[in-house]
């Protein structure tokens, strides 16, 4: 039962990790990137942990990859409040967002959001 749940915690690492690089890859933000290389090496911890004999000595290594994750984490959010931090957004910068006839919301260039 416990290779069907450490199974399970490396797909969802995966699927997070696809999804933050899909983000990545339609704004460019650093943010999404680093949050992609941490959850990827979740999957590789936990996919090292599911291989690795409980019984082995050095299996204490792995949770090293454990630990890049995280440091991965905090690094994107205190790069990103550093390169904002600078910058404070107000009402008056936030974009006018306007509907069409059916009623769905535009961005600024006009087309639908998703």
């Amino acid at each position: 039962m416990k290779e069907f749940f450490v199974g399970a915690l490396a797909m969802a690492s995966v699927v997070a990790a696809f999804l933050f690089w899909r983000f990545w890859r339609l704004n460019r933000d650093r943010l999404f990137a680093l949050f992609s290389a941490s959850f990827a090496a979740m999957a590789i911890h936990w996919i090292g942990l599911a291989i690795i004999d409980p019984i082995r000595e050095g299996r204490h290594l792995i949770y090293l990859v454990r630990l890049l994750a995280f440091v991965l984490i905090i690094l994107a959010i205190f790069d990103k409040n550093r390169r904002d931090g600078s910058r404070r957004s107000t009402a008056a910068d936030a974009p006018v967002l306007k509907g069409n006839r059916r009623g769905q919301a535009k961005t600024r260039r006009g087309r639908p959001m998703r």
